[in-house]
C-alpha cells in the first residue's frame, strides 16, 4: 500500500534558523515489530511553530490496520479491536498524516523506516530498515560540512580574511571526512545485507500445503483466530474463532475518552476485520457446519497461549481433533475436526 508522500518544506527554510521552520512531531503505534508484515494502527501529530509546541492543531486517528494487533502490541499500546470500532483502513485516513506532515520538518525516534515504507515504498523487504545506514552517513557528512563552515566563520571573524589555501584546505577536509566514514562502514553495511533473516516462520506457507495436498481437506470450512493473515495466506476463510473480536463499543460524545462502554456481541456476529461469523464455542462451529461433517482450524501459539480462544474449543480441539502440522508449521497449530 502506497500513498502519495507529503509536500516537503520550501527550500527557502533550509536555510532559515530553527524557530522559523515548521515542526512535526510523529508517534504512532503498530500492531506489531514485524517491519514486513505489521501495519499502523494509530498515528499522533504535534505541529512545534516558532519553537512552541501548538496543541490545539494536535491531530490523532485510530487506523483498522491490515493485520490483528498481536498480544504483545496490544499489552504495550493498550489499543484493543473493540477500540476499533469507528476506525477507517490506512488507505482512508492516510491524507490526514500527509496533510498533517505537509510542509514541515519531521521530528521522530524510529519512525522513518516505517513511514518509507507504509508511504512510498510499493515493495516489501526484511530489511529495508538497512535505508537508514546511508542516511546516517548523509547525516554525519552534512553534520561535518556544517562544523566545519562554523569553523570557517569563526576563522574569518579573527583574520578578517580567508586565503585560498584555508578554503581548499577545508574543502579537502570535508571531503576526506566523509570518504573516510563511508570507507569505514561501506565492509559493515555490506555485510548486514547479507544476513540472512532470523525471523521465525508462521507457518503459514507449509500449512497451505498440508490443506491442498489432501483433496478431503481442501473443500473444509476454514476457521481461523486471525481473520486477515488468513486471508492473506489461505486465500479463503468461513469463521473466526477469536473471542476478542466479539467485543465492540458505543461512542457517546459525552462519555471521555478513557472511559468508552463495550458489549461482547452475540456468537456468530461478523468480526471487525474480515466480516465473516465470529464462533467461538465448538458448539456454535458445530451447529453452523454440521452438514459438512468437519472443519479446518488454524490458530497461532500466541493467541492459543493469550486465552484469546475460549477453554472449551481448546479442550475441544486437544481431545477430538487431529493436529495436521506436527510442528512442521513453525507458530501454527492447524486442527482438522471431524465432528461426532
Amino acid at each position: 500500500m502506497s500513498l502519495r508522500p507529503p509536500a516537503r518544506p520550501a527550500r527557502s527554510m533550509r536555510s532559515r534558523p530553527w524557530r522559523r521552520a515548521e515542526f512535526a512531531s510523529l508517534d504512532f503505534e503498530t500492531t506489531g515489530l514485524d517491519r514486513e508484515r505489521d501495519a499502523i494502527v494509530s498515528f499522533g501529530v504535534v505541529p512545534v511553530r516558532e519553537g512552541r509546541v501548538v496543541v490545539g492543531e494536535a491531530i490523532h486517528q485510530l487506523v483498522v490496520p491490515e493485520v490483528p494487533s498481536s498480544a504483545e502490541s496490544m499489552r504495550i499500546h493498550g489499543i484493543l479491536p473493540k477500540d476499533l470500532a469507528y476506525a477507517q483502513p490506512f488507505p482512508a485516513v492516510g491524507h490526514t498524516l500527509r496533510l498533517a506532515l505537509a510542509g514541515r520538518f519531521l521530528l521522530a525516534w524510529f519512525a522513518i523506516p516505517v513511514l518509507l515504507h507504509s508511504l512510498v515504498f510499493t515493495w516489501k523487504s526484511e530489511r529495508y530498515i538497512l535505508l537508514a545506514v546511508p542516511a546516517l552517513l548523509l547525516a554525519a557528512g552534512i553534520a561535518a560540512i556544517a562544523g566545519l563552515g562554523a569553523l570557517n566563520r569563526w576563522i574569518r571573524s579573527r583574520l578578517n580574511r580567508l586565503t585560498p589555501a584555508w578554503a581548499h584546505g577545508i574543502a579537502a577536509v570535508t571531503v576526506a571526512t566523509v570518504a573516510a566514514v563511508a570507507a569505514a562502514t561501506t565492509p559493515a553495511f555490506n555485510i548486514s545485507r547479507r544476513i540472512p533473516s532470523t525471523r521465525v516462520s508462521n507457518g503459514w506457507d507449509e500449512s497451505n500445503r498440508i490443506i491442498r495436498a489432501d483433496p478431503n481437506l481442501a473443500g473444509l470450512p476454514l476457521g481461523s483466530a486471525m481473520p486477515l493473515e488468513t486471508l492473506y495466506y489461505w486465500g479463503r476463510l468461513d469463521f473466526v474463532v477469536q473471542k476478542a473480536l466479539l467485543e465492540s463499543w458505543t461512542r457517546d460524545p459525552a462519555d471521555r475518552e478513557d472511559a468508552r462502554p463495550y458489549h461482547l456481541n452475540p456468537v456468530g456476529s461478523p468480526d471487525l476485520y474480515a466480516g465473516r461469523p465470529t464462533l467461538t464455542t465448538p458448539e456454535a462451529i458445530e451447529q453452523a457446519f454440521s452438514d459438512r461433517g468437519a472443519v479446518l482450524i488454524g490458530i497461532q501459539q500466541k493467541y492459543w497461549d493469550y486465552n484469546n480462544v475460549e477453554q472449551s474449543l481448546k479442550t475441544t480441539l486437544e481431545r477430538d481433533a487431529t493436529e495436521l502440522c506436527h510442528d512442521r508449521c513453525g507458530t501454527l497449530r492447524l486442527y482438522y475436526w471431524k465432528f461426532p
